[in-house]
């Protein structure tokens, strides 16, 4: 399930997984790590991305 929420131009987006058994416990372990670092990575980019484009435009 996701979860996108905009306050106050502060865009949250919110992500669960439902696990049903054992093997899908054992399995969200190392997706759940790589995830972490794979969005974190994302993230940094957008922002910088986002800083970068509005510098130029002038817009805050």
């Amino acid at each position: 399930m996701i979860c996108l929420t905009v306050v106050a131009r502060r865009l949250t987006v919110t992500a669960s997984v439902v696990t049903h058994h054992a093997y899908g416990r054992i399995y969200m372990l190392p997706v759940g790590l790589a995830h972490r670092i794979i969005v974190g990575r994302h993230i940094r980019h957008l922002r910088q991305t986002a800083q970068e484009r509005a510098a130029r435009t002038g817009s805050a």
